[in-house]
């Protein structure tokens, strides 16, 4: 969040980040050695690559995988289910992913993504069912981020 001075009143006032679509549910399935691009955007499965957010990976001989898409500004490490904005801003800032790194994907576990959209989206994503065969069940809360 952001705060500005009030031009009437002089007093500060807090920018909130406004909620673009709550708990989305988004499928996924990736072939054997595939992978999936999410954009968190929208949100879509299945999209092109340079609009990714999220990249969903089956490696076949280990679990699946969630990392940064083409489109994120920031992945976090895990953070805790129903996290808000604020928690999602502060774990972007303090508990980011490095370059090239990526999560398990675990039922249960969540991850915050800023994506590079004009204007920005701030995702809370949940792991909320991992089947076989490269599926996964997300469930995704998305803010535009105020300036």
């Amino acid at each position: 969040m952001s705060a500005a001075a009030s031009p009437t009143t002089g007093k500060t006032k807090v920018e909130v980040d406004r909620l673009a679509y709550p708990a989305e549910a988004l499928a996924l399935r990736a072939g054997c050695d595939a992978e999936l691009p999410v954009d968190l955007d929208e949100p879509r499965v299945n999209v092109e690559r340079a609009k990714a957010d999220l990249t969903y990976a089956d490696p076949c001989d280990r679990p699946a995988r969630l990392g940064a898409g083409t489109g994120a500004v920031a992945v976090t490490q895990r953070v805790a289910r129903g996290t808000d904005p604020a928690g999602c801003r502060r774990a972007i800032r303090t508990r980011p992913l490095g370059p090239g790194a990526d999560l398990e994907v675990v039922k249960g576990s969540a991850l915050c993504v800023l994506t590079s959209a004009d204007p920005p989206t701030l995702a809370l994503v949940e792991i909320v069912d991992v089947g076989g065969t490269g599926t996964a069940g997300l469930r995704v809360t998305s803010w535009r981020v105020a300036d």
